[in-house]
């Protein structure tokens, strides 16, 4: 009896003193839980900062961008209203034109018309009158009596996404069709800065009103400038002669 007693404790003072070491040794050297939230606060306020430089990157990247829209924009504008500018100072100016008739020079008083159809030209405005419809600008010459003369005109007109090779193609198909002979000369050259055309003439016959037709055909980048010149074989030395001054101060804008 005696002895299960000491057993008894024995095992509690063990026991007891397990305990006590344990409790001890977890005060003296607690177990240091890190903070999980403290981690997260971090994390995320590393992540705010990550994005808010990003933003701020491309804010700025985006300001660059428009900034440099807005000077091209702006120049671009400025360069429009220059040019506008110098158009409608330039139009109407009056010029002397230089015209070989005969053998001989005459002076004519002309004008210089700025074209929506991308060109300025100088013309013989007494002989003369500009007007413009579904594209086309006609310098027509003053008809005394249509019923007797024929009409004498200048046209010029632009169109889009052609070649003149094309273009002069389909003239000479249209001729053949009409039954009208024509000459067709590659290349001549006309206007200020001595431009490269495709040149085609037609003629009605040899009586003095016949009609004589010519054609200028002149690649601008993607589009052609047509030319077409009509006047009578009577005319020719007169008319054929001043549209020849007026076309040698032509200019492509």
């Amino acid at each position: 009896m005696k002895r299960k007693i000491f057993i008894v404790m024995l095992v509690t003072t063990t026991t007891l003193s397990l305990y006590g070491c344990s409790k001890a040794d977890i005060e003296m050297n607690p177990v240091k839980i890190e903070d999980s939230n403290t981690y997260l606060d971090t994390t995320l306020s590393d992540e705010t900062n990550e994005n808010e430089k990003q933003n701020t990157e491309l804010t700025d990247k985006t300001l660059n961008e428009n900034s440099a829209i807005d000077s091209t924009v702006k120049t671009t504008s400025e360069t429009e209203t220059k040019n506008t500018s110098a158009n409608s100072e330039l139009e109407g100016k009056e010029v002397d034109l230089k015209v070989e008739i005969e053998g001989s020079t005459e002076t004519v008083k002309g004008k210089i018309h700025v074209s929506e159809s991308g060109y300025q030209m100088a013309y013989d405005s007494e002989r003369y009158v500009l007007s413009r419809e579904l594209g086309v600008d006609s310098y027509m010459a003053k008809n005394p009596d249509p019923n007797v003369y024929p009409y004498v005109f200048l046209n010029i007109s632009r169109y889009s996404n052609k070649k003149m090779d094309d273009y002069a193609d389909q003239l000479e198909k249209e001729f053949a069709d009409e039954q009208l002979s024509h000459a067709i000369t590659k290349y001549k050259v006309i206007g200020e800065k001595q431009y490269k055309t495709i040149y085609l003439r037609t003629q009605t016959g040899y009586n003095w009103d016949s009609i004589i037709r010519e054609y200028y055909i002149l690649q601008d980048e993607s589009d052609i400038l047509l030319i077409e010149t009509q006047y009578f074989l009577e005319a020719e030395e007169g008319h054929g002669a001043r549209f020849m001054a007026m076309l040698d101060t032509l200019k492509i804008q």
